[in-house]
């Protein structure tokens, strides 16, 4: 009797798990369903390319921003989120954050800077600016056009936790949720479309004169995360060999080149 019970408690327990597991399936189906259609829409509105996997999956769009390559994407490594990169092609100064007060402090370890006050006091109570040299966030969120930024950054907000980081290479806009619909990857477009406007129209430092382009090109050394010198603790990408600090590579998870996304380094 008890074996009888034994074996009728495990099919039973079985049944549960395959169920669970069908139900589960189904659900991940439907949710890659709309995000196909999501996609393919918003291709069509940002006159792009959808693309695909090798055996026919859709998994991002292709655009272009004033003529910079740039990705919708969903990366597969930590939380679900989305995210827009583009390749700046060493158009920004310099690196600068703008995250939320709650997700600044999961990472203070390694952002070890201050909190960047860009006027606005609601804003400046609810996100955390940082950026190296301090000068780049003042020219971004310049009077002129901080109410612009401002919202270009709380645009995000309905569709999870955003967060813009920019480096000399990449500009990053990412929220912290998986997107299947056309409206919030439209939003999420339209901020990185914004932003890589206020970077390549940031006005000159008071005293410094603009050069012509391939004038700075000399410029080495500088770690392409948070654009110091690479003085000390420093690894190579081990696909395209691209220095960093070994602080920075570990926060960024791979290397910050565009399109290598290498995951080892060597010393």
């Amino acid at each position: 009797m008890d074996d009888d019970y034994d074996y009728a408690s495990v099919l039973l327990g079985t049944l549960v798990v395959a169920i669970v597991i069908v139900l589960y399936w189904l659900a991940a189906v439907k949710r890659s369903g709309r995000r196909d259609g999501a996609i393919q829409r918003a291709a069509r509105k940002l006159r792009g390319t959808v693309l695909r996997d090798e055996v026919g999956g859709t998994f991002g769009l292709h655009f272009t921003i004033e003529g910079r390559p740039a990705t919708i994407e969903y990366p597969t490594v930590g939380t679900p989120c989305t995210q827009v990169k583009v390749a700046m092609l060493r158009r920004s100064p310099g690196v600068c954050r703008i995250l939320t007060n709650a997700v600044a402090r999961e990472r203070m370890k390694f952002i070890g800077a201050r909190d960047i006050r860009i006027g606005d006091t609601r804003f400046d109570a609810n996100w955390f600016v940082t950026a190296r040299p301090e000068s780049l966030a003042h020219r971004i969120f310049s009077e002129e056009r901080r109410a612009d930024v401002i919202e270009s950054v709380r645009r995000l907000i309905p569709f999870g936790t955003p967060s813009v980081e920019i480096t000399r290479d990449t500009l990053v806009v990412r929220v912290e949720s998986f997107l299947d619909q056309t409206e919030p990857l439209q939003a999420l477009a339209q901020t990185a479309i914004d932003f890589v406007g206020y970077i390549l129209r940031l006005a000159p430092e008071e005293g410094i004169a603009w050069v012509a382009a391939g004038a700075g090109e000399a410029e080495v050394g500088l770690c392409p995360v948070c654009a110091a010198e690479l003085t000390e603790e420093v690894v190579l990408c081990d696909k395209c060999k691209t220095p960093h600090h070994q602080e920075c590579w570990t926060y960024v998870g791979q290397c910050s080149t565009y399109a290598c996304k290498g995951k080892r380094y060597v010393a």
